[in-house]
């Protein structure tokens, strides 16, 4: 429990952690750099605490300058293997998943939620006036598609804060394959700051959700997807910081 406490992961998904990105970590027997486990602890502790990079490497017994390097070298390995694990669902995933929401809200065809939420990150030095966003603050805005279970299928953080849900989605690699791909009848569930669309629908639609029952579960969901969105503006903040 001290483990995932500390770096919100058990052991053995730390060390399967470690082990899917070991490649991309700077480590040889001669060099100074710590084991690739070790760099994994550090970024993993820093993504969690959101406290300062010092910190993390003070508890770990490593400088800042280093525990710097292996937040970033961790950030970039976990990356490269995002595509393993994160993906909108295909064959038989994605029949599993419109059932769920099936389930939920007796509304058929829906793979996925999509929404943005604002990341907040320190004053950028080029370009300011695009990362202020409708709140007055500096923001990355990001798109996330979630299933029913809370797990990511996409997650899109490219966007400055001043630019619109709805622009973010027209321009995202993931819209661009759900209008191709998709098939009649299936869609993803978005809200108001979405233009309708044959694949993208808007649960606050009247249209699309006369019955109010319907909507109240719909917009449950709704909230399933904020929630989660929430839950990860913590540590999302943490990343966009230390990647700037």
């Amino acid at each position: 429990m001290e483990l995932v406490r500390r770096f919100r992961f058990s052991r053995a998904s730390i060390s399967k952690i470690t082990e899917l990105i070991a490649n991309y970590l700077n480590f040889t027997e001669r060099s100074c750099a710590a084991s690739p486990h070790l760099q994994v602890c550090v970024a993993l502790q820093f993504f969690a605490s959101g406290t300062f990079q010092i910190i993390c490497g003070d508890r770990i017994n490593v400088s800042q300058a280093s525990a710097s390097r292996y937040i970033r070298d961790v950030s970039l390995g976990l990356e490269a293997i995002y595509h393993q694990f994160v993906s909108l669902p295909a064959g038989l995933k994605r029949v599993e998943v419109k059932n769920k929401f099936y389930e939920i809200a007796h509304f058929p065809g829906v793979v996925g939620l999509v929404d943005g939420t604002h990341i907040r990150i320190q004053r950028p030095s080029e370009n300011e006036a695009d990362y202020i966003n409708r709140h007055f603050c500096h923001s990355i805005n990001v798109q996330a598609i979630c299933q029913p279970d809370g797990m990511f299928s996409d997650v899109l953080a490219r966007f400055p804060g001043s630019v619109h849900d709805s622009r973010i989605w027209k321009n995202s690699g993931v819209g661009m394959h759900v209008e191709n791909t998709f098939s009649i009848g299936e869609h993803i569930l978005g809200d108001s700051g979405y233009m309708m669309r044959p694949y993208l629908l808007l649960i606050a639609s009247q249209y699309l959700l006369p019955n109010l029952t319907t909507t109240m579960h719909i917009r449950g969901q709704g909230l399933l997807l904020n929630r989660h969105l929430g839950d990860g503006n913590e540590d999302s903040t943490i990343f966009m910081e230390s990647s700037g």
